[in-house]
């Protein structure tokens, strides 16, 4: 099978699985069709659930050059024009290779999440169909089904095979099908010796099985050191009891809560929509300034989580899609860079209830009478 053929193959297998979930599918066709433009070549599949939508693009071949990047990044980009304000919005790359380190740039520049597994074609579209499952909180066992048909049909043939075979055993001895696929029989009574069953090895005892979990587990302290560090140092700062609540609750505090199964989704977004209502202030509802500070920190940090997301969920769909049962008890990682602006900054900072700050009619940040600087873009939020 060629690359071309081999790729409508992973196309159709992912379709097909696709539909079998309580979701939105679109094949390429149907979104030009869907929304009413011939033109929109680069994003093979559109999944739609409540607010969320994912695009994707699919690539079976051996590299994958920028100008394929692009037209899947302009393609997407016009698409999601079409979405309502507040969607949640995810842009997925599966292949069989990892693109070339200049596409790959773009692609993480762009948030985008990629799925590789070079086994089969088929292992593949069972990766896609997992990341997808797991992202929307689906079970993805009905859409297992799809992958199962073709396999269900080669084992009946096999074992019918096997009892055509056995037939000739009333004469003893050594019994055998035209296909090969017969059993030995006992002595002259034709009654078939089925042999031993093979013990089987679970992907994670294999040595190939503990490179990937300790490649992975590398991936997850250093995550832990660096985001969770930066969030304690956060969380230190303001020494307020409900912001720490939010926190703790929506992310690992500990690394080893990453991959013991008590966990099942980090979505840190979620946590960032937590927080703002407890510690981002109005006319209406004030709150001190440090609480405004841990938020805006919080902000910054979204930025650093969603650039190591693509590497987290592609490293734990490829374990998954080889049987890591290891892999299974890691959470699904969501997180789109949520950075805060100034100006967003400076709309909020006005109604904190202590004096630290002051907003004039301009909109310009002003020192008080107690001379304090600009915390957040000095001290807070750059460094």
């Amino acid at each position: 099978m060629d690359p071309r053929e081999a790729g409508f193959v992973l196309e159709r297998l992912i379709g097909t699985a696709a539909k079998l979930l309580p979701i939105k599918h679109l094949s390429e066709p149907e979104i030009k069709t869907e929304l009413g433009d011939s033109s929109l070549n680069g994003v093979d599949h559109w999944i739609s659930y409540m607010n969320a939508h994912i695009l994707i693009q699919t690539k079976w071949r051996e590299s994958i050059g920028q100008s394929e990047v692009a037209q899947f990044l302009a393609c997407a980009d016009r698409i999601q024009s079409r979405f309502a304000e507040g969607d949640e919005v995810y842009l997925v790359w599966v292949s069989k290779h990892e693109p070339t380190k200049n596409s790959m740039a773009t692609l993480v520049a762009r948030n985008v999440h990629t799925v590789c597994c070079s086994v089969s074609v088929e292992a593949l579209a069972r990766c896609a169909i997992l990341w997808i499952a797991e992202t929307l909180g689906l079970d993805p066992m009905p859409a297992m089904g799809a992958f199962t048909v073709s396999r269900v049909g080669r084992a009946v043939t096999q074992k019918s095979a096997c009892v055509v075979g056995s037939s000739g055993g009333a004469s003893g001895g050594a019994v055998g099908s035209a296909g090969g696929g017969g059993y030995a029989s006992a002595g002259g009574s034709g009654a078939p010796v089925r042999p031993p069953t093979p013990t089987k090895v679970l992907r994670d005892e294999t040595e190939a099985g503990q490179r990937d979990i300790h490649d992975f587990q590398q991936l997850i302290n250093d995550l832990h050191r660096s985001i969770g560090m930066r969030m304690q140092n956060a969380l230190s700062c303001c020494g307020f009891r409900e912001p720490m609540t939010v926190v703790h609750a929506g992310f690992p505090q500990r690394v080893e809560d990453w991959s013991n199964g008590t966990t099942n989704k980090v979505n840190f977004n979620s946590v960032l929509r937590s927080l703002r209502t407890i510690c981002v202030p109005t006319k209406t509802k004030r709150f001190q300034s440090q609480h405004l500070f841990l938020y805006c920190k919080m902000r910054y940090i979204s930025t650093e989580l969603a650039s190591r997301v693509p590497a987290y969920m592609a490293k734990r769909t490829q374990m998954i899609g080889e049987g890591s049962a290891w892999a299974k008890k890691t959470p699904v990682l969501l997180c789109v860079p949520e950075p805060m602006t100034q100006e967003e900054f400076k709309a909020c900072v006005g109604n904190c209830s202590d004096a630290w700050f002051n907003v004039n009619r301009a909109g310009v940040i002003e020192k008080v009478p107690s001379g304090i600087e600009n915390q957040f873009f000095m001290n807070y939020y750059v460094n």
